[in-house]
């Protein structure tokens, strides 16, 4: 066979395999609109075509583009990041926080919350809120809390620890149903679309029921539970966080707090609230909340001309397109400027580095091109 027969057969194979039409031009163009040409020309590429698992297509491209520039099929590279979440940690403060052996309640959940703040604040946006404030008397308009500490930002582990380490655990009463109210409302206000959190860490049951001035335990422990319902059907979900809790009717509030904010401890734990008495297991627990709360949406900055013609891959490896949500990857709304993984999927992005996931737009949906 001629060399220039063979070389013919293998640019027909190309153009099956990876549904683009191999064409000559100056300039070494590969195709600037979907579903375009690629081309050879001076300073273009060399490619090579390898069947690969799951039978989807590798093309390997080497060598420079040329000085037409271009892609191959229409490629077009999304730089991806993951978006951040808004994590606002609503912290008790109340002076029961000092109860317990050296160390303290107090000095043993300080430095697990800083260090979990430190390690995540590139992935997670911190904002702080403590309730009690000042130091009147419990359940009074002068420990209403109102407002943050600080307000919900990026990188802002220079910001949350000082502040952390500035509160004082000398609060009385808790009013933790007031305390999410507010919480709602603030999250409410921010105008970013990054999906949004309340991180409540207490050390036991709430004691105000309204600012009347006295203490209700009952109708503090309903109107608790009620406002953290209310939170996560507004679409602000609540992972609960049980500092040191001992008391039966403690531990079973906090439980329904932690099942009505739709952010629940998995197995092995057996609460349904995060419970944690040392400071390594108050480390563990944060950690474990920020890795759920972590996102699993990627905006993509523009919408792909094609939706079939979209590659998503995790080191490197293609990941299903799954309109079910169950296991893979989909647009998260029509106009197809995001995209959000779903089970396995959401895991594996997660543990990935940077620059691990990665969006191609180029041929088919069955075709992944690798440079």
């Amino acid at each position: 066979m001629h060399r220039a027969q063979a070389l013919s057969i293998l640019a027909v194979l190309d153009s099956l395999v990876l549904g683009c039409a191999p064409s000559t031009g100056a300039g070494g163009q590969q195709g600037d609109s979907a579903g375009g040409s690629p081309s050879s020309g001076t300073g273009g590429t060399t490619s090579s075509v390898e069947p690969t698992e799951a039978g989807f297509v590798v093309q390997t491209t080497g060598g420079s583009l040329g000085t037409g520039g271009g892609t191959e099929c229409g490629r077009i590279n999304f730089p991806v990041e993951a978006k951040p979440a808004d994590m606002l940690l609503v912290l008790d403060r109340s002076s029961s926080m000092t109860e317990g052996s050296t160390p303290t309640k107090w000095t043993q959940v300080v430095p697990a919350l800083e260090s979990v703040v430190n390690a995540t604040s590139s992935s997670l946006w911190w904002g702080l809120k403590v309730f009690p404030i000042g130091t009147d008397s419990q359940c009074t308009q002068g420990t209403y809390p109102a407002g943050v500490v600080v307000d919900v930002a990026a990188n802002n582990a220079s910001v949350m620890i000082p502040a952390i380490d500035a509160t004082p655990p000398t609060g009385n009463g808790t009013p933790t149903a007031d305390a999410v109210n507010e919480a709602v409302k603030y999250l409410q206000s921010l105008s970013d679309s990054n999906p949004k959190y309340i991180l409540l860490a207490t050390d036991g049951e709430p004691s105000c029921n309204g600012m009347t001035g006295k203490t209700d335990g009952t109708g503090a422990r309903k109107s608790a539970i009620t406002a953290v319902d209310n939170a996560a059907t507004l679409g602000f979900h609540t992972f609960v966080v049980g500092i040191s809790t001992s008391k039966d009717t403690a531990s079973a509030t906090l439980d329904s707090m932690a099942s009505a904010g739709l952010e629940p401890a998995a197995a092995p734990s057996t609460t349904k609230y995060y419970m944690a008495s040392t400071q390594d297991q108050m480390v563990a627990a944060f950690n474990e909340i920020t890795k759920v709360a972590r996102s699993c949406i990627y905006p993509l900055g523009s919408a792909p001309p094609a939706p079939d013609h979209v590659n998503v891959l995790i080191n490197d490896k293609k990941v299903i397109h799954d309109p079910s949500k169950t296991n893979g990857w989909e647009f998260t709304g029509t106009d197809m400027q995001t995209i959000q993984f779903y089970g396995t999927a959401c895991s594996d992005a997660l543990a990935a580095t940077s620059g691990a996931v990665k969006v191609i737009f180029g041929c088919t949906n069955d075709t992944v091109i690798i440079t």
